[in-house]
């Protein structure tokens, strides 16, 4: 038995008997309601419905006229990428849900010993925390997500600026302004509303960096030694202090360059290179290293991004932004 709906959608007026029940969708047509929904950009999911006894000769099928109905009922646009809502229609019936929201930005951490994202059951300060609280409770979400382009270790200072991508989970509105955020030594610009696509775009993405590390006071003949460093290659097995979360292996990474004063240097080096590594040596791990160039002890005993190169996000932000 088919509906009227149903039985004209898939030509069988006149073949099949036509009651309230439907063997095909389930009495949904009575059952959708639109009327309150917070966005007109949405995802339609339909799932659940079989017609496959009925396929011979059809004008059209249940989900594509679901979705042409809803779409002229209720003037929705349809984007199944970057949706404010997601709209489930089954026969159990229709489940209305906010889709997440992307919002990019770039954040400079003006302390130490704040790590970039939450440690759970843990007392400690971090930039996710201290950006999605602001911005999630700006937007209604019931959470969020930081998803950034690398970190910072805890005790290091980022004055460089460093991309990020703010996954708002359940939002109440969608329209995102641009605005500054300060905030337990945290400063935070957010430029946007992005695509989804974006996020891994940023997260996926290794940028090369200049670091500023202090250093023990260097004698004329160091700083020139240190100075005339171009382009070497490095060897680096996972350190130490970081080997219960990484893969333990060696990595090779180049150090561009470096202008070496008394008590400080600036490092110009490939993105993923263990600085604090490359100064004091990790016991032979990383090799060479400044100790060994110089034949003495040396411990960066203080580390700040001071520059990332990442501005084609800029350009990639005009192109994916919403």
């Amino acid at each position: 038995m088919l509906c009227r709906k149903c039985a004209e959608i898939y030509n069988l007026e006149g073949l099949v008997s036509i009651g309230d029940r439907c063997d095909i969708c389930k009495g949904i047509w009575d059952r959708i309601d639109l009327s309150e929904l917070p966005s007109r950009r949405v995802s339609i999911r339909i799932s659940g419905f079989d017609d496959s006894k009925y396929l011979l000769q059809p004008k059209t099928t249940l989900n594509r006229a679901i979705k042409d109905l809803l779409k002229q009922r209720y003037g929705l646009e349809i984007d199944n990428t970057d949706p404010d809502v997601y709209i489930d229609i089954s026969p159990d019936g229709v489940e209305i849900s906010r889709a997440e929201l992307f919002v990019f930005g770039r954040y400079w951490k003006l302390r130490n010993y704040v790590s970039q994202k939450r440690w759970r059951g843990k007392n400690i300060s971090s930039v996710e925390e201290s950006i999605g609280k602001v911005v999630a409770e700006r937007y209604g979400a019931r959470d969020y997500k930081m998803h950034a382009s690398g970190r910072e270790d805890i005790d290091a200072f980022n004055i460089g600026g460093r991309p990020f991508v703010l996954e708002l989970i359940e939002p109440q509105h969608f329209q995102v302004s641009p605005e500054l955020i300060n905030t337990n030594g945290i400063t935070a610009i957010i430029y946007g509303r992005v695509r989804r696509v974006f996020r891994s775009l940023v997260s996926d993405s290794h940028f090369d960096k200049g670091y500023l590390c202090t250093h023990r006071e260097l004698d004329d003949a160091e700083i020139v030694r240190l100075n005339d460093i171009r382009n070497i290659k490095v060897s680096q097995y996972t350190p130490r202090r970081v080997e219960r979360r990484r893969v333990l292996k060696t990595r090779y990474r180049k150090i561009y360059s470096i202008r070496a004063f008394r008590n400080f240097s600036y490092i110009y080096a490939e993105a993923g290179t263990y600085i604090k590594e490359f100064f004091h040596g990790d016991g032979g791990r990383t090799r060479p290293s400044v100790s060994e160039i110089l034949n003495k002890n040396t411990e960066c005993l203080s580390l700040t991004v001071s520059r990332i190169y990442d501005r084609f996000l800029d350009i990639a932000y005009r192109r994916y932004r919403l």
